[in-house]
């Protein structure tokens, strides 16, 4: 059964906390793999949370253990808490971490941040070809159309973001931010052909006026 802690301290949470900043992995790595245990059996940190985020964070960014780093990763993934804080602990964890299944769960733990601060890092990580977990993919989904993150330009995010928001004509029927994405996209010349023909197809299966204007103009 796990634990349920509604409020005020608790000695195994403290001692986990202790033992996570201890200097023998032998000590941090066990605590590391009991805190999300428990948290996957319904552990509720309620006022404890920020003290146990700062901590395994640190772990994340500073264990010399990939298993260890492993499990801080899930600990950030799957705790009910604010972590927006560990943020930067991720998105270094997701960008430089020599064990992949680091490198993919602190994607995920970003995703869940559900933080508009963790956008840039997920898609720098697009940029550079990473896999990304669903989670993660919504999370850029619902920030994408904000000013700053992405440039039509920059085609290395145009690939990606087809497949996230623009993959069916329904899409571009019911938003027209993303019809104006992907019409200024096939009106780009300096975009890649590859692009610019998606761009084509995507609009050409709306069937729609404005998809007609923009195609005809695009072979002018």
């Amino acid at each position: 059964l796990g634990l349920k802690l509604d409020s005020g301290p608790s000695e195994e949470v403290q001692q986990w906390i202790k033992d996570l900043e201890h200097v023998d992995s032998d000590v941090r790595n066990p605590a590391a793999e009991a805190l999300w245990g428990n948290i996957q059996n319904g552990l509720e940190l309620g006022g404890e949370a920020e003290a146990v985020v700062s901590v395994v964070a640190k772990v994340l960014v500073n264990d010399d253990d990939d298993e260890t780093r492993g499990y801080a990763a899930l600990v950030l993934r799957d705790i009910d808490g604010e972590t927006a804080a560990a943020v930067p602990a991720l998105a270094k964890a997701m960008e430089n971490d020599d064990d992949e299944d680091v490198r993919f769960w602190a994607a995920e733990a970003l995703g869940n941040t559900g933080v508009e601060a963790a956008v840039p890092a997920l898609v720098q990580a697009l940029k550079t070809g990473a896999y990304l977990p669903d989670r993660a993919k919504v999370l850029i989904q619902d920030n994408f159309k904000n000013a700053g993150y992405v440039d039509v330009g920059d085609v290395s995010v145009q690939g990606s973001w087809y497949k996230l928001n623009a993959s069916n004509a329904n899409a571009l029927r019911e938003d027209s931010e993303a019809f104006e994405f992907v019409t200024k996209v096939l009106l780009n010349e300096d975009n890649r052909k590859e692009f610019r023909q998606q761009a084509a197809d995507l609009l050409s299966s709306t069937h729609s006026t404005a998809a007609e204007a923009a195609l005809e103009q695009a072979l002018k």
